[in-house]
């Protein structure tokens, strides 16, 4: 651990001791999820944040879990449309889209940990959650805020009640219930690059006991990438839907059915080369024996592409699910049976150049069935809180990859063009259990553990596509694991204000397939990689709750990492794996603080700091002890002012937004070409809200400052080029709703 790393943890660490000795006991605010979201303006305090992190409802501060918590109305105040908009509020998470597979694809990080890979034969690193259902694959992931409730953001290890996957954390949302009288809201908003979206939400009661609520909404817009034949990339083109409906037969039973679905067509994503190295092997013989590919097609201006190749970025994604909550003899049961459904089709130029170097086209589909249920309950005189469960997830996914690499060079140095086509069955199945025990009135120590039997077999048939050549037989892998994963944490409580905890929890990303062999060799599977992360945290109200102040201080321990490596071989070749490859170790904090100074005025800040390094690698891995995580930056943070001025019918919002991130490497290696520069962004928005139901109108801009910045990067060393995604430049909009 660093000097800075010991200076800033111990600073934090003092800050907590002196809030835990110094705390009085205010009673906390409650505010309706009813209210209108203009009652800050007659508000002098800030509101409770109901969670349910733990599988149950419960207030952020009584959490012992370094949460983000960010309501509908946090999300329309801040202008974000997608999950990626939420980095700018959440310190030590990065998301973004994946580099080369479209701009749907999630790359999420917390706390340095997560994936950037959206092949089948690898799993996420952070698990994404609506409405208790998992989301298995990274492609489709990165959602549209559309008609959610909230958004979760926990760091750390959830291996214990989210399961597999969650060794970054996990991001759990809830969507909108029906209400129970008939109401709704449809909105239109309009802005620069030919933006029209519009979104419309209906609450329909059909009986004293049961209601619908159906939700529309349609993304479009042109995007901020351009191609010199007037092709535009980065747009979106996407049609949203979901029907949730709610039954209460009786005071014990609560149904609930719901259904989705996603429809999007759109061009590729907003790259550009950022460098090109006309002496690297491949490039060379491509300027000697083809066409020129040099510095030429590197642009000043990043939001030119120079591609020819075609573009597609299509996704069709349909989900359903079934929830019945029974209360019964004190305890509750809980049990979420759901289906989804998703293809994805992907067409990219590689190289974003006129040259024929590497051009992508692939085609995903994934089925997912999970049957989870829960058992909760008190006993011995409500001492002890106790939870236990059981999950069955079995996903059928396949992929069919067409890589065209310097297909013009065939005759010369032979057939680089690859046809993958595989799939992989995945069957898993867990049991749980979570206690609290409430030792004293202001101690308790709370437990659990999770056992995870899972089953994946892989079918593979890879060939050369010109030439129809095949390195290796068709054939199939399988192999399966049994990892454990317990957690622990003790908790201080002396009052309704204070809470401060330290714990312990295990968490691991499933084993997978090389998806990228290129010889017999390298047909093998690769084991979990785990963390344990050992945290000490601190949640506070004080001032007559007009400030909240969380913090969480954290190491973890980071074995068994997941990299692609390539090893040479005696004739001069390699052979690429994915190998459990490196060990690393993190160190980091964060601090979140929201208050009231005065009525009317709500301020927000948080801060993340992250101590990320290799420790160990194996060789020819291109990672090397001292690298830092890739998408883990030293520093980010955010800050957020909003003030509230009541008129005759409702009321004014004034707001700006800031935050900002240090350096971060996107890849593995620490490749310098394609680190991404330190940056800051820096919002506003101005919006009425009446105080009944009425119209509402926005006026927002983002990027103010037009900031150029990437958000994620490739490096094809060996070809003689890196590109870089690009984040959107300064947009601008104004948006009217109508609630009835």
């Amino acid at each position: 651990m660093s000097t800075v790393s010991h200076r800033v943890i111990g600073a934090v660490l003092a800050l907590q001791a002196v809030f835990a000795c110094l705390w009085g006991a205010p009673v906390r605010a409650q505010t309706s999820p009813a209210e209108s979201s203009n009652q800050s303006a007659s508000r002098d305090s800030i509101e409770e944040v109901i969670v349910t992190a733990r599988r149950r409802e419960e207030s952020l501060q009584d959490v012992p879990i370094s949460i983000t918590a960010l309501s509908a109305a946090d999300i329309v105040e801040r202008s974000a449309a997608n999950l990626a908009d939420l980095t700018a509020a959440t310190p030590n998470v990065q998301i973004a889209p994946s580099s080369i597979v479209g701009n749907a694809a999630a790359a999420i990080f917390i706390r340095g940990i997560g994936q950037f890979d959206n092949s089948i034969t690898t799993d996420p690193g952070v698990g994404v959650y609506v409405d208790g259902v998992y989301f298995a694959r990274t492609n489709g992931a990165l959602l549209d805020l559309a008609d959610f409730n909230e958004v979760e953001v926990l760091r750390g290890p959830q291996g214990t009640l989210f399961g597999k996957n969650t060794i970054g954390g996990a991001i759990n949302i809830t969507t909108n219930n029906p209400g129970d009288k008939f109401g709704g809201q449809v909105q239109v908003t309009a802005g620069n690059l030919d933006r029209f979206d519009y979104s419309a939400a209906v609450d329909i009661p059909l009986g004293p006991n049961d209601a619908m609520r159906v939700s529309l909404m349609r993304r479009s817009d042109d995007g901020y990438g351009r191609r010199p034949d007037g092709t535009t990339l980065g747009g979106h083109d996407r049609d949203i839907g979901r029907i949730k409906w709610h039954w209460t037969p009786s005071d014990s039973i609560d149904i609930t059915w719901s259904a989705d679905g996603t429809r999007k067509r759109e061009n590729g994503s907003p790259m550009s080369l950022v460098y090109v190295n006309s002496q690297a092997p491949i490039a060379a013989l491509e300027n000697l024996l083809v066409a020129p590919f040099d510095k030429r097609y590197v642009p000043t201006n990043p939001y030119i592409n120079y591609g020819t190749g075609p573009e597609k970025d299509d996704l069709d994604s349909t989900g359903t699910s079934f929830r019945i909550v029974w209360n019964v003899g004190g305890m509750k049961f809980d049990s979420i049976t759901a289906f989804r459904n998703q293809k994805t089709t992907t067409l990219e130029d590689g190289d974003a150049s006129p040259a024929n170097m590497i051009q992508f086209n692939d085609s995903q589909s994934s089925q997912q069935f999970s049957e989870e249920d829960h058992l909760s309950g008190s006993a011995f005189g409500s001492h002890v809180d106790w939870l236990v469960g059981a999950i069955y997830f079995r996903e059928k996914a396949s992929d069919a990859t067409l890589s065209l690499q310097v297909p013009n060079l065939e005759p010369f140095i032979g057939d680089f063009t690859t046809l993958n086509v595989d799939s992989v069955t995945d069957t898993s199945t867990g049991v749980f259990g979570d206690f609290t025990w409430h030792i004293v009135p202001d101690w308790s120590m709370n437990g659990g553990i999770r056992y995870t039997h899972e089953q994946k077999n892989w079918n593979y048939n890879y060939e050369h596509y010109l030439t129809q050549v095949q390195d290796f037989p068709p054939g199939e892998l399988s192999n399966n694991w049994n990892p454990i994963t317990p957690k622990l944490d003790l908790e201080f409580h002396p009052n309704e204000a204070l809470l401060t905890y330290a714990s312990i929890a295990k968490g691991f990303r499933s084993g997978g397939f090389n998806a990228y062999a290129n010889s017999i060799t390298g047909l093998q599977s690769f084991n979990p990689e785990t963390v344990i992360t050992y945290e000490v945290g601190l949640k506070s109200q004080f001032l007559a709750n007009r400030v909240r102040f969380n913090t969480a201080v954290f190491y973890s321990d980071y074995k068994d990492m997941q990299l692609l490596i390539l090893n040479t071989t005696a004739s001069g070749g390699y052979v690429a794996l994915t190998e459990n490859a490196a060990k690393s170790r993190i160190s980091g904090v964060e601090a979140e603080v929201t208050a009231m100074p005065v009525p009317r005025v709500e301020l927000t800040a948080g801060v993340g700091y992250l101590d990320s390094q290799v420790q160990s690698a194996v060789p020819n891995s291109g990672v090397v002890p001292g690298d830092r995580l890739m998408e883990a930056p030293l520093w980010s943070g955010n800050a957020s002012a909003q003030y509230t001025q009541p008129v005759a019918t409702g009321a004014l919002k004034f707001r700006a937004d800031y935050s900002v991130k240090s350096d971060v490497f996107q890849d593995a290696q620490n490749t310098p070409a394609i680190r991404s520069s330190g940056y800051g962004l820096l919002n506003a928005r101005i919006g009425y809200a009446p105080d009944a139901p009425g119209w509402s109108a926005a006026l927002f801009v983002t990027n103010i400052t037009n900031k150029r910045y990437t958000l994620a990067g490739y490096d094809a060393g060996a070809f003689g080029f890196g590109f870089a995604l690009w984040g959107p430049p300064r947009e601008f909009g104004a948006s009217v709703a109508y609630r009835f």
